[in-house]
């Protein structure tokens, strides 16, 4: 009797691990979407100010990520969470998650370029690499678990 409670309590985990997965799925899909937009968002504007203004990577760097930060938000905030939260109440939680992608990015270009001396692009590789990576856990975990909604 007691191996037959064991066995319906495994098949309900794996009913609600069933449930939840696709859900999972394609908010990590909708994350993307938005990531590889506000990436190439910020790699044009990167590209743009370095090669048609002479920017310096480090200025490039720092102007394309605060252009592209506010337009992050937004579409974090309604597409990959759907506006599930209110719209304002995850903005400070954001800030300081940009505060840290905003370090690695910037010094990520500074390092590559000027430590290093290669090419601006491989400092947006490193953007393009550590910067969702660190921001999808973060947006996940702490960002936008709070209140929903009513």
């Amino acid at each position: 009797m007691q191996a037959e409670g064991a066995e319906t309590g495994v098949m309900a985990k794996i009913a609600a691990w069933r449930r939840w997965l696709p859900g999972f799925i394609f908010q990590t899909a909708r994350y993307g979407a938005v990531g590889v937009f506000n990436a190439t968002l910020y790699t044009c504007l990167v590209a743009a100010f370095v090669n048609w203004a002479g920017w310096d990577p480090d200025w490039a760097s720092l102007t394309g990520f605060c252009i592209a930060l506010p337009i992050g938000y937004l579409g974090h905030w309604g597409i990959t969470f759907q506006g599930k939260h209110r719209f304002f109440d995850g903005w400070q939680r954001f800030a300081v998650m940009s505060v840290i992608s905003f370090v690695v990015v910037v010094w990520g270009m500074h390092l590559v370029t000027h430590s290093f001396q290669l090419s601006y692009w491989f400092g947006i590789a490193v953007a393009w690499v550590l910067s969702p990576a660190i921001n999808y856990i973060v947006l996940q975990l702490w960002v936008f678990t709070h209140r929903t909604v009513r």
